[in-house]
Order: C-alpha cells, then sequence, then structure tokens
C-alpha cells in the first residue's frame, strides 16, 4: 500500500464491496478519477486524493500499521482551560442573548502526552468497538500529522438522485431519564430548519423530514432529525457539500455571523475538527461531519470536542458536556 492512507469502518454499510461494517484500508494517491476520497478542514480548502489499491480485514490493519510511520510534533498545546472555556461560552450566551446570534459552536482542544507509546490502529479498533453506529476512521498522510476519530454524524448521503443527511444538535448524557430540556429541543430545531432550507435552495425536492429521534453516541447521546430529498441530475456531490458545510452544528447562526464570532474569540485553529471527509464513486457519495476526533503528533495527542451555545446555555454544563465528549476519545488512548 502507499504511504499514504485512509482506513474507515462504516456503521451497517459495505464499504467498497467489502462485507458489512468490515474495516477497509485505501491508499490515497493524487488527484485522480473514479473513486475518490474528500478531506476538508473546518476552514480553508480541501483536498481530493484518488483511492489507490483497497485492503479489507485484518489485510487492511496490518497494511495500515506496516504504513504508519514516524510523525511530526503537534503544533500548539490545550486551548482552554475549565475557567477560560466557560468565559468564553458565557461569552457567546450574551451574544446570543443581545441577539447578534441565534445558536454559535464553541469547541476546545486538549493536548495529553501519553506515559507509554500506543499503536493507533489499535486505538482505531478500539474505537471501532466502543462506538458500533459511528464512521470510525484513521487518515495518515506522510508527513503530516494522524488523524482519527468515531463520528455519529453525516453530512451528506446520495445514491442516485437520492440524498439523506441528519441534523445532529442537543447533548445530554447517554441514558439520562426524562423529557429533553428546552435548550436543546431548541438547537435541534435549528440545525434542521436550516439544512431543510439549504437543501432546497440546492434545489433539492421531496424533502421528508423524520424526527426528532436520539441517537445514542458513547457516553453521551445526541437529537436526530432524518432529512431525505430528490437531487437534481446536475448536482455534484462534492459541492453540495461544500455548500452545506459548516452547517449550524458545528459552526452557527447565522452562518456568517457565528463564523465571525469564532474567528475572533475561540482562540485556536480547528484543523480537520469540525471539517468533513468521505468519499464517492460517481453518483454515489457519502460524506461525514468529524467530530469525535483527535490529531495524533510524535509524542503527543490532541483530542477534541464542542458543543452548540443559545441563549438558554450553562456555561458549567457545557463544560461538562465536552467532558463526556473527549471521554470518547480518552478511552480508545488509554484503555489499553
Amino acid at each position: 500500500m502507499k504511504t499514504s492512507f485512509v482506513l474507515l469502518r462504516e456503521p451497517g454499510l459495505p464499504l467498497w464491496g467489502a462485507p458489512l461494517e468490515t474495516p477497509v484500508a485505501g491508499a490515497l494517491e493524487g488527484n485522480g478519477s473514479g473513486s475518490l476520497f474528500h478531506v476538508h478542514p473546518f476552514n480553508g480548502l480541501g483536498t481530493v486524493y484518488a483511492l489507490g489499491h483497497r485492503y479489507e480485514g485484518a489485510e487492511a490493519l496490518t497494511r495500515a500499521r506496516a504504513a504508519h510511520r514516524e510523525l511530526p510534533p503537534l503544533e500548539g498545546g490545550t486551548s482552554h482551560d475549565e475557567s477560560s472555556y466557560k468565559f468564553l461560552v458565557q461569552r457567546a450566551v450574551d451574544a446570543c442573548r443581545d441577539g447578534a446570534l441565534t445558536k454559535v459552536v464553541t469547541s476546545r482542544r486538549v493536548v495529553h502526552t501519553p506515559e507509554s507509546a500506543y499503536d493507533s490502529v489499535d486505538a482505531f479498533v478500539a474505537l471501532c468497538e466502543r462506538y458500533p453506529d459511528a464512521m470510525v476512521y484513521l487518515l495518515y498522510r506522510e508527513g503530516q500529522t494522524t488523524w482519527m476519530g468515531a463520528s455519529p454524524e453525516w453530512l451528506l448521503h446520495r445514491d442516485g438522485s437520492h440524498l439523506r443527511t441528519m441534523s445532529l444538535a442537543g447533548t445530554r448524557p447517554a441514558g439520562a431519564l426524562g423529557h429533553w430540556g428546552a435548550k436543546e429541543k431548541e438547537e435541534q430545531d435549528l440545525v434542521t430548519q436550516d439544512i431543510a432550507y439549504m437543501l432546497r435552495a440546492l434545489g433539492a425536492t421531496d424533502l421528508t423530514v423524520d424526527g426528532p429521534q436520539v441517537r445514542s453516541a458513547g457516553p453521551v447521546e445526541h437529537l436526530c432529525t432524518w432529512i431525505e430529498g430528490t437531487l437534481p441530475p446536475q448536482a455534484s456531490s462534492w459541492s453540495l457539500a461544500q455548500s452545506l458545510h459548516p452547517t449550524p452544528a458545528v459552526g452557527g447562526l447565522p452562518r456568517a455571523r457565528a463564523s465571525a464570532f469564532l474567528k475572533a474569540h475561540e482562540g485556536y485553529p480547528r484543523g480537520l475538527y469540525a471539517g468533513y471527509m468521505g468519499w464517492s464513486t460517481g453518483s454515489t457519495a457519502r460524506f461525514y461531519v468529524n467530530l469525535r476526533c483527535m490529531e495524533v503528533g510524535a509524542q503527543s495527542v490532541a483530542l477534541y470536542a464542542g458543543g452548540g451555545i443559545t441563549a438558554q446555555s450553562d456555561p458549567q454544563r457545557e463544560w461538562e458536556e465536552t467532558e463526556a465528549k473527549l471521554q470518547t476519545l480518552r478511552s480508545a488512548i488509554f484503555a489499553r
């Protein structure tokens, strides 16, 4: 296998001809046609790779481990401690209460230096085991840091003219009893309405909206609404994904104002966190939002998490929500 590669496990789906839910490794090569893999950061331009030779199952894990070479060090450290993150959240709450924003998604980065070396492919396997309903990936590009994660969120699935996506917003601890709070319901409704509006603007017809339902994601659960429709024949999968990103589930509303708020106040570059990635072949495409992810460098690992802020948000609860989300990744790194 070429040195640069992606290792993927999609939930409940046969991937590139492999059996259902089997991990598949694909070599990443220069621009080409046919089967493509797309990587897009939260901000900036994306990259499209041709998918070369592919391996599945145990051979995919073995090939990925052999191709995973020396990594550069991470740039930057932990973005926020508890006090500074709660201050950021309060700023966001104030902006929402003042009417400048309806919602904004704040995030933070935590850098760990493991006491002993660990294997990224083993961490990938651990994520597959712990999060059966997530898209799990390991992305290695020669000369760059490795990214890995377990994302519960679809950006866009397309099969011919049929599209399916989700509005994933509103979070609480997994298995919590009682009704969802007003803040979580409002957050979910805002995201759903915006995605449906954007899809109609892009020419989608016959839209159906189903939800919200509860979607499990390890130590937390989310409100999820499924949105389906029909695409015009000329629609480009890559262009559709670029137009939908960033959804209010990872950016905010109004989109431009939320982006400006994050640029001014969040205080660190997100990189691939809350961007998206996925593959396309002809008129078939699957793109996922890059959540519950980590960036692996030579001696350390950066973990990323965030949460949606509205006028009803509480900074302490938002801090605790990010802690719960980060546990998804800590368990993969430190449990073995």
